[in-house]
């Protein structure tokens, strides 16, 4: 079984009889503690003197803790003290705000019932009047339009026929006209036929060309 609980609860119960004597504050209630170690401390060295010196000093720790044990008591309930004061604050708070929203919302209904008391009366809703009946569709208006859908339709595709035709004309032009340019350009470009240059022995062997090629006035 935890003992905290048990002890919060007994020093909650010992409350009202602290109340009867005022409860010490925080620094008195330190300075006891540190007279009651300043205590335990000369004790703890007078029993270095002593023959039995284990025995001495577990009797000093007991004193001490005799003497301390009001002095918790006091603290304990000092935080108790301060625990219920902050509930108490804590619970005003929370009171506070549930006031506070309940005169809102009490003040807001108010104000809805005055408005609508002051609201004018709805004015009366007008019958309904006959339902109107559907028109019934054209059988032959309705073939119509799909017909003129289709003349439409048809008339599109045929432009988009002659559009792609003048496309296919106007690139076989172009395709001719780049052609005959680059054969008028190879045709300047190609050098002309050079004859070739007869030899001394071909000069020779033609009609005439030993006479012509003698000294001149010799037979």
């Amino acid at each position: 079984m935890n003992p905290k609980p048990l002890m919060t609860m007994l020093l909650l119960a010992a409350l009202p009889a602290f109340a009867a004597e005022p409860l010490p504050d925080r620094a008195a209630l330190a300075a006891e503690r540190a007279r009651i170690n300043a205590r335990h401390a000369e004790a703890s060295r007078a029993c270095a003197a002593r023959f039995n010196v284990n025995a001495c000093e577990q009797e000093a720790r007991r004193e001490r803790a005799a003497a301390l044990a009001p002095v918790v008591a006091r603290e304990q309930a000092l935080d108790a003290q301060a625990r219920l004061a902050r509930s108490e604050a804590q619970r005003q708070r929370v009171a506070e705000r549930q006031r506070a929203a309940a005169e809102d919302e009490a003040q807001r209904r108010q104000n809805q019932v005055r408005a609508a008391a002051a609201a004018p009366p709805p004015a009366p809703v007008a019958p309904a009047g006959p339902r109107a009946t559907p028109e019934r569709p054209d059988p032959q208006a309705h073939a119509r339009a799909v017909q003129r859908d289709i003349e439409r339709g048809e008339r599109s595709a045929e432009r988009h026929r002659v559009l792609a035709r003048q496309r296919q004309q106007l690139s076989n032009e172009q395709r001719e006209h780049a052609q005959r340019r680059e054969k008028e350009r190879a045709a300047q470009r190609k050098p002309g036929i050079q004859l070739p240059v007869p030899t001394a022995e071909e000069i020779k062997a033609l009609p005439g060309g030993r006479a012509a090629s003698g000294p001149a006035g010799k037979p």
